[in-house]
């Protein structure tokens, strides 16, 4: 009797962790992924890597938008509980837009 109780409350330990992974985690890993990785890479492309605080205003920014856009998505939207991430849909054209400027150059912001 003992050992069928035993697997039955393992049992509900493995579903609990899946459920607890991947409703919680899972989603929260990938949001804090994209919203870092995509400040990063407009930062290289639009010139201001070395930029600290500039870096860390954008991931500010990323993070607060996305705070507020998906309290309006579960409240005015669609109403499910979901996540609004960053979109990169605009790192093309902003990689075509610096490459027809020229790019970044070693002299920015040195003054003559």
């Amino acid at each position: 009797m003992s050992k069928v109780i035993a697997k039955k409350c393992n049992s509900s330990l493995r579903f609990v962790t899946l459920v607890i992974f991947n409703v919680f985690l899972q989603p929260f890993i990938s949001l804090i992924g994209s919203l870092i990785l995509l400040p990063v890479l407009i930062s290289e492309i639009l010139c201001f890597r070395d930029e600290i605080v500039v870096l860390s205003k954008i991931i500010s920014a990323s993070i607060l938008f996305q705070g507020v856009i998906t309290l309006l998505q579960s409240t005015f939207g669609i109403r499910l509980p979901i996540t609004q991430g960053c979109s990169f849909s605009f790192i093309p054209p902003a990689i075509a837009l610096m490459s027809f400027y020229g790019g970044c150059s070693d002299e920015e912001g040195k003054s003559s």
